[in-house]
């Protein structure tokens, strides 16, 4: 049949080391997204982090008092009072960083387990297991 025929000897739309360049050109850019991402997430959690440890150090000085101060004086009105002053300043930072750590986990997905992979191939090495 002249259809059969012209199916099988038609070339290709795309030569295949086109398609296999975009292919790579696509990955390459999705992994300097990844990576960004990945980078942004944990400096934010970074910073979010040593700005709670700082907040200790800083509360005993006569600044940190001042702003203390200020910080109970405008958000002890709420429902919760004192209580969820202490708890928003404390624990917030915290929860912020909980938060982050959830894409910035599904975004390292593949890397974690090609990391308990490796473990697992060490695990079961026989030198490690006293087996010689």
């Amino acid at each position: 049949m002249a259809v059969d025929d012209l199916v099988r000897t038609s070339h290709p739309l795309l030569h295949s080391n086109v398609a296999h360049a975009n292919n790579n050109n696509n990955k390459k850019k999705n992994i300097n997204f990844v990576s960004l991402a990945k980078w942004v997430l944990k400096f934010t959690m970074w910073i979010v982090f040593l700005a709670w440890i700082a907040l200790f150090f800083v509360i005993p000085t006569d600044f940190g008092s001042e702003l203390y101060a200020d910080w109970i004086g405008a958000t002890n009105e709420s429902l919760f009072g004192y209580t969820g002053s202490y708890l928003l300043l404390y624990s917030g930072p915290i929860i912020i960083i909980a938060f982050l750590a959830v894409p910035y986990l599904l975004i390292s997905g593949e890397d974690q387990l090609q990391l308990q992979e490796y473990i697992r191939d060490w695990w079961q090495k026989d030198s490690f297991c006293g087996t010689t």
